[in-house]
């Protein structure tokens, strides 16, 4: 009995020692990334059945098939077929442990997963910000409002209380301003907005009212304020909003392109 034992578990290290030496062979030179997952999956699989294997080889199955063995005195032949046939019943018992196992596994990370899309992307509200721009240096001069910005929302539930941090040009030397706006709707909306100086008194609403219409001229100040050599000029947006009375922040990219003079549509991150 001891020596059938001694067979098997040589047989158990030279399964694990081939299936160590297959999982090198099959990652060298392997560019086919399909091929490599499978054959993870595979090698994978193998090593949690040489566990679960080796272990139900080592129970007391075996103690007590030999105990038998010995008591009703049963030949040599029919102890070898006993154990080949004990150690077939526990690699199928190990092929269910190994299968329970990665099933469980997967079982928690769906779980999880699925707690994380409700958390980030069910019902959270999402918001979009367009940019609608004219093109060309004249086109800047003879608009008096050369882009407009829309804020929009994509899904989820309807986002309140929506303001925008002030967002500096690349030099520094002034701030573009967003006004806050009470919730998005489907359709897109117009933000107002405003270019002021770093440092250079507040304008009031009267004053506001006068200078309207050089609002391209101001924005024009805004994108100059910026290293010569840069033709994409990039500016993080910020935006906060309440969904009921939970706090989120998005965050989007605005994108100058000098070569063409114009605000480019897309500002997802």
């Amino acid at each position: 009995m001891g020596r059938v034992k001694e067979f098997l578990a040589a047989i158990v290290s030279w399964v694990e020692r081939e299936i160590g030496n297959a999982k090198v062979l099959l990652y060298a030179g392997r560019e086919d990334a399909d091929n490599c997952i499978m054959e993870t999956d595979i090698i994978a699989f193998g090593l949690a059945l040489g566990k679960k294997w080796w272990v139900l080889m080592s129970c007391a199955l075996f103690t007590g098939l030999g105990m038998w063995v010995l008591y009703a005195d049963k030949s040599n032949a029919w102890a070898t077929r006993a154990t080949f046939s004990l150690a077939g019943f526990c690699l199928l018992v190990a092929c269910y442990l190994a299968w329970h196992d990665e099933h469980a596994r997967v079982a928690v990370l769906e779980d999880e997963t699925r707690k994380l899309q409700d958390k980030y992307f069910g019902q959270r509200p999402l918001l979009g910000i367009e940019t609608h721009s004219v093109e060309g240096p004249k086109a800047w001069r003879e608009h008096a409002v050369p882009v407009t910005f829309s804020v929009h929302h994509l899904s989820g539930r309807v986002p309140t209380a929506i303001c925008f941090d002030p967002v500096p040009s690349l030099l520094g030397k002034f701030l573009l301003h967003f006004d806050a706006i009470p919730h998005a709707e489907k359709h897109p909306k117009g933000i107002r907005y405003r270019v002021e100086q770093v440092g250079a008194p507040r304008l009031g609403a009267h004053d506001l009212e006068k200078i309207g219409n050089i609002e391209g001229e101001l924005l024009r100040l805004f994108l100059d304020d910026s290293p010569p050599e840069l033709m994409e000029l990039s500016y993080n947006l910020i935006v906060h909003f309440k969904d009921g009375e939970e706090k989120h922040t998005q965050f989007f990219r605005v994108t100058f392109d000098k070569g063409r003079f114009r605000f480019l549509p897309n500002t997802a991150i």
